[in-house]
């Protein structure tokens, strides 16, 4: 039905004219809706049409709906019972609740000045405000980001705030007709990566008051920089706002750009072009004098010059090298025709793309003894390591270098940022991550909701995933432990997470397989954790104690007794994971024997209960063999945990850092900043480990166990790339090809580091690639991250199906000699089970570099006796 009004928008206390053209005549109601129901009224309806009065009204705010229904009784010559609905939107006016705002700047200004913005407000009355806001347009383009419009927000339509139901529609029988569309509202409802420097300007004044004659004067610190801006003003007076947008170009007379790579390795050398374009100056010679510091340094000509018409550019270029890893900074002093002079600047990271490892060295440091501690740091490159010394402690193994693990780990699925969270979660506010420790509990939370599903679950590399059962339950005991840690984690979140949860437990047979009732056990434990208990459930996969597939799905049937009281049937659940055999490792719940033995440890001293089988089993657990590099990601969670909890009331430990008294505590961990000495002050031998994390001097060479990893680089038309004669430019493939050998499951991650002058240009999709055919069938990826620095999948090999096949257009976009990392795979639970190729080096030729010269023919081979040649 058709529901239409008089006119576009109203002035409170006129009067709207509504048009009703309905299928059939009969009584009508029409209702006033905004959030509420305003008003209602019954009408009679003709069969041409009928014309309703509405007042408008003021406190609709923006505006209100007038929802029109049409009945057709049932005893009418028409037939059936019918009904008819229409709709339209009353506009409330705007324009008494606007304020005119404009922005009085010139078109283009230069860069690096205060530049003064003044603002002038019409209909602004006493007592206004505004705020002013300069953001590149390119940011803003990106976001598709609008200019904000404080009226149409507040004075915009809404979408209908009620649902419209009655019971007339019983009586309809059903038709073949096709469902109508409501027409209604104006609300939408919509790691491990490289470091880029990006210049990027957003300013904002915060509020400023306005004088009475409606002017206002901003000032803004603009930086060096050179493109548009877009100026948002809004202002507000009372019940009044108001808006303006305008850009504004930034640049000097003469554009002087330098064109790094987006990164570099050290040692790495590229070709730096400098941009040098002469907009408004005089015909003149215009020069660009460059220096560098920080982690690189120049290694070609520092002053590159060009004589230069109006609008005329240059490419002239120079050579830069990475000596070190960290940022570098480039700076541009530029002059021209005329005295002018300006000043620019640009910032690249310089890091290679070889994995980071942990080396740790772990000893006894006697009572009253006084040692040196060295970390070997000229192992690693330099501005890339971090090192630590830890003191005391139950464990042997290193914590300090586990969290360091974790923490640069460059992955991000469900589990390795749930480990991230159940470990920082887990050390003491003061402990080895210092200040940063709140920020990176936070930032791993965040990665972890990110994950969570509209159901409540979590998926394994993003919302849109598949429910994980083993790994929901691990998320959310993780995100528990880090709002008890003080992270601030959403009660909704949280509480959709264990509704989910309470779901599952409560379904009947759910323990029919050794992955459900790991699977369930492990709920009941975050359950319990929480505060929800299920004590029924509980009793019945007790019943099946036997059943229960590993140690740590035991001791988490344990806990939760144990936090509902059940001392009996805890001790129960825990002595039966005490007693377990040594475990294999299992892909569902990414557990082996060691992480087992830490979490079983973690719960059963979370209890309180067997304090005399916690001493065997603390016994027991990994020492200085559970190393860093070594160990899986749950391990590593684990590992932290058990340290922290183990140590909670220990005796405290005493030492002196290059003098300075450390705070005596079970477990004492101390970042180093490189060498020192360490003086024991207690009375007692302690355990103390000394771990530096970093990347490696020197690459590590090519090996392998369990797992093969092959690579070919091709041109378009499938045929071997020569990398020696590599032009700038050139658009080729890599492909990938991964075996597993040892016949069993592994959830693996394949990477290519990429040299600084490779980009990726494009990624292949699974299955057959039109118009390349050589490539074969490439392979489904579980998750590929956007990574600047590297190609990285990860995937599942079976035994049915052991091989991968995984291809990438890659592009060569920078000149120079580039650091090419070998290709690696590996089983991310199982880091014994790789393989890796060796690192080497690249050049990419420029556009007017020469070909290398070929090697010289090889000399003929001395003829063989009887004239033939020897094989």
């Amino acid at each position: 039905m058709d529901v239409a009004a008089d006119r576009r928008a109203y002035a409170p206390g006129e009067t709207a004219r509504i048009r009703i053209t309905a299928p059939f005549a009969g009584p009508a109601s029409v209702a006033v809706l905004t959030d509420r129901l305003v008003a209602l009224q019954e009408v009679q309806v003709a069969e041409g049409g009928t014309e309703v009065e509405v007042p408008v009204d003021a406190g609709w705010g923006p505006g209100a709906y007038v929802s029109v229904t049409v009945f057709r009784p049932g005893e009418t010559r028409q037939g059936h019972p019918g009904r008819a609905l229409g709709l339209a939107w009353l506009q409330l006016d705007p324009a008494s609740r606007r304020i005119e705002v404009a922005i009085e700047t010139p078109e283009r200004i230069t860069p690096r000045q205060r530049l003064a913005v003044p603002l002038r407000l019409g209909n602004a009355g006493d007592a206004a405000h505004l705020t002013l806001a300069a953001v590149d347009e390119g940011i803003l383009r990106l976001t598709r980001f609008a200019t904000p419009d404080p009226v149409g927000h507040f004075m915009g339509k809404r979408r209908l705030g009620v649902d419209i139901r009655d019971d007339y529609g019983r009586l309809i029988p059903p038709t073949d007709a096709a469902v109508a569309a409501l027409r209604q509202g104006g609300d939408e409802f919509s790691v491990g990566a490289i470091d880029i420097p990006q210049r990027t300007v957003a300013l904002f004044s915060g509020p400023v008051a306005v004088a009475p004659d409606g002017t206002a004067t901003v000032t803004l610190e603009i930086p060096d920089f050179a493109g548009e801006l877009r100026l948002m003003a809004v202002a507000w007076a009372g019940n009044r706002t108001g808006a303006a947008g305008k850009p504004i170009t930034v640049r000097d007379a003469v554009v002087a750009e330098a064109l790094l790579p987006r990164f570099l390795a050290p040692g790495d050398e590229a070709r730096l072009p400098v941009l040098l374009h002469n907009l408004d100056l005089p015909e003149g010679e215009v020069v660009a004098t460059l220096s560098a510091e920080g982690a690189i340094a120049l290694a070609g000509p520092t002053r590159l010059a060009a004589r230069l018409a109006p609008n005329a550019r240059a490419l002239p270029a120079s050579l830069l090298r990475a000596e070190a890893t960290g940022e570098g900074v480039l700076r541009l002093a530029v002059s021209g025709p005329g005295g002018f002079t300006a000043s620019r600047e640009s910032r690249i990271t310089v890091r290679s793309s070889r994995p980071v490892t942990t080396e740790v060295a772990g000893a006894e440091l006697p009572a009253g003894e006084t040692r040196s501690l060295n970390p070997p740091l000229g192992r690693f490159l330099a501005g890339s390591w971090r090192a630590s010394a830890s003191f005391g402690g139950p464990t042997r193994y290193d914590a300090a270098g586990m969290l360091r693990m974790l923490d640069d780990y460059p992955f991000t699925c469900l589990e390795q940022s749930a480990s991230q969270l159940l470990a920082f979660a887990a050390i003491p506010m003061d402990g080895v991550a210092g200040a940063e420790r709140a920020a990176r509990l936070q930032r791993a939370a965040e990665w972890v909701l990110n994950k969570q599903r509209f159901d409540g679950a979590f998926g394994l590399w993003s919302a849109q995933g598949e429910a994980q059962p083993w790994l929901t339950p691990y998320a959310v005991e993780a995100l528990l432990r880090a709002h008890a840690a003080g992270a601030a984690i959403p009660e909704a979140a949280l509480e959709e997470a264990l509704k989910q949860m309470l779901e599952q437990v409560d379904e009947t047979n759910r323990d029919d397989t050794p992955e459900e009732r790991a699977a369930q056990a492990y709920r009941l434990h975050v359950l319990a954790l929480a505060g929800r208990h299920r004590l029924g459930a509980a009793r019945r996969l007790l019943e099946r104690l036997e059943d229960l597939p590993t140690p740590l799905a035991r001791a988490q049937l344990g806990a939760a007794f144990a936090r509902a009281g059940d001392q009996p049937r805890a001790e129960a659940a825990f002595a039966a994971a005490l007693a377990s055999g040594a475990r294999r490792p299992w892909l569902f719940d990414y557990g082996n024997a060691a992480r087992d033995a830490l979490a079983v440890a973690v719960l059963l001293k979370e209890s309180g209960l067997l304090p005399a089988r916690l001493a065997e089993l603390q016994g027991r657990l990994p020492g200085p063999e559970l190393t860093p590099p070594g160990s899986n990601t749950q391990e590593q969670a684990w590992a932290v945990a058990a340290a922290a909890a183990l140590g909670r009331d220990g005796r405290p430990v005493r030492v002196a850092i290059d003098g300075q008294a450390q705070p005596p505590a079970p477990l004492v961990m101390v970042a180093l900043g490189g060498p020192a000495t360490v003086r024991n002050t207690s009375d007692t031998a302690v355990w103390q480990a000394v771990s530096v994390t970093g990347i490696p001097a020197q690459p590590a060479p090519a090996g392998r166990a369990g797992m093969r990893v092959t690579r070919r680089f091709l041109d378009l038309s499938g045929q071997p790339l020569n990398l020696d004669a590599l032009r700038q430019n050139t658009v080729f493939v890599l492909l990938l090809e991964g075996r597993a050998e040892t016949r069993e499951a592994h959830r693996a991650i394949v990477q290519q580091g990429l040299p600084a002058g490779f980009e990726i240009a494009g990624r292949l999709a699974a299955g057959e690639v039109p118009g390349m055919p050589w490539l074969g069938t490439l392979t489904e990826a579980v998750a590929s991250p956007a990574l600047d620095d590297r190609f990285a999948a990860a995937l599942d090999l079976t035994p049915e199906a052991p091989e991968s096949r995984l291809a990438v257009r890659l592009r060569a976009v920078t000149a120079g000699r580039f650091e090419l990392p070998g290709a690696d795979l590996s089983d991310m639970y199982r880091p014994q089970v790789f393989a890796r190729q060796n690192t080497g080096r690249i050049t990419v030729l420029g556009p007017d570099d020469p070909l290398p010269a070929l090697p010289p023919a090889p000399a003929p081979r001395p003829a063989a006796p009887g004239g033939g040649m020897k094989n």
